[in-house]
């Protein structure tokens, strides 16, 4: 294991039709790589996706994840 993950941030940012997305950042203590999850659908960005991020994260890995438009928590 590279590292632990010491921050998980909550996020939000528009897209091009100006849409709120929300999602969260995994920050291990040192990366130097970074990692946008997508998740499938059916899904949003909670059970496999946030496991997933997390365990990228624990390997020392940036990891964003976030829910497209009209899914979950966002717009």
């Amino acid at each position: 294991m590279h590292g632990v993950c010491i921050l998980e941030k909550a996020i939000k940012f528009k897209n091009e039709r100006k849409l709120i997305l929300r999602g969260y950042v995994h920050e291990p203590k040192k990366y130097d790589t970074a990692v946008i999850f997508l998740h499938g659908f059916p899904g949003d960005m909670f059970g496999t996706a946030q496991r997933m991020c997390k365990s990228l994260s624990k390997l020392g890995y940036l990891v964003m994840r976030f829910n497209f438009s009209g899914t979950g928590t966002s717009e």
